[in-house]
């Protein structure tokens, strides 16, 4: 175990991966191999078609890049012209998942969206091991400047933005948005600017990770698991792509209104009153919702779910962005 503190303060007690980088990988890739989510999935798409999804327009598997692996978006049509747009980041540590990997919770906040008359991006990115750090973010800055040079060919506007993203996802689109916010750290990080601070509606954020050297989530398991895949994707613990990384320290005054949720245990509730504290220090508003352990106990990643806790918690961030 190390002390560790995230600059407010308060130490917390953070759990150490007690294996090499090699050896992180190696459970990685065991993880792929069992779940079926690897950097083969989709060397061979499915034929973009437009399909019905609940009575609106689905078209699956548009390239938005070729530079990496995974690179493919699915769209969900709400056939109003020049709507703004959802889009939604999928997460499971970089190491896994996709962006229609089973999910009650996403597709009811897609159906909230849709509803109301907007359109929805959802991505899929390449993972680590092969895409390590800043590869997947360079993979999220392709697909807005793919729909911005082409999005219009499928009635996708980039005027009004609310970007969501949850676990790692919400890592990719926090740092994302930071990059588009302080031309400096975009050129740091090597990312073009190509939005500004008027294209932001919001952002939601389901169990996001804004600061990847400091983890507690109350549980070991979790909090092995979480290390792990974040070694794989950043390096090593003390690698200087921590810190350049970290939502919560390259955050600026111009980021978007926010809406965060996270579990109340196994997660990172912590991380996420942190960054909410940080917003509101900037002048940013924002709004927290970490369900109280009263109603029960939620871990990572809850809001994936249909229950109603999650279903409650995806209304109040719908609410909160439309509002915007």
């Amino acid at each position: 175990m190390k002390i560790g503190n995230l600059g407010t303060g308060n130490k917390e007690t953070v759990a150490t991966p007690p294996f090499t980088l090699e050896q992180t990988d190696l459970y990685v890739k065991f993880v792929q191999s069992v779940t079926g989510y690897d950097n083969k999935s989709y060397d061979q798409p499915k034929p973009i078609e437009k399909q019905d999804w609940n009575g609106f327009t689905y078209i699956n598997d548009i390239q938005y890049g070729s530079d990496y692996k995974r690179s493919f978006l699915d769209l969900y049509l709400s056939g109003k012209e020049n709507a703004p747009t959802l889009f939604y980041t999928h997460g499971s540590g970089w190491a896994a998942g996709d962006k229609t990997m089973p999910s009650p919770g996403r597709e009811f906040m897609f159906k909230l969206f849709l509803e109301k008359g907007y359109n929805v991006v959802a991505i899929t990115y390449g993972m680590t091991p092969e895409n390590r750090y800043p590869s997947q973010l360079h993979q999220f800055a392709q697909s807005v400047e793919f729909l911005l040079n082409h999005g219009k060919k499928y009635g996708i506007s980039m005027d009004k933005i609310v970007f969501s993203g949850a676990s790692a996802g919400g890592n990719l689109a926090a740092q994302y948005i930071n990059t588009q916010l302080n031309p400096e750290y975009a050129q740091k990080v090597g990312v073009k600017v190509v939005l500004s601070k008027e294209n932001f509606q919001a952002t939601i954020f389901y169990g996001a990770l804004f600061e990847g050297s400091q983890i507690n989530s109350g549980n070991n398991f979790n909090d092995l698991v979480f290390d792990s895949v974040t070694m794989s994707y950043l390096g090593e613990a003390g690698h200087p792509n921590y810190e350049e990384n970290s939502p919560l320290k390259n955050a600026t005054a111009d980021f978007p209104p926010t809406f965060i949720s996270d579990g109340n245990h196994g997660s990172f509730a912590n991380q996420a009153e942190l960054f909410a504290r940080r917003l509101t220090e900037l002048g940013v508003k924002n709004q927290l919702m970490i369900l109280p352990i009263s109603e029960g106990i939620f871990t990572h990643g809850f809001e994936e779910s249909d229950s109603p806790q999650a279903l409650k918690v995806i209304q109040k961030s719908f609410e909160f962005a439309i509002e915007q």
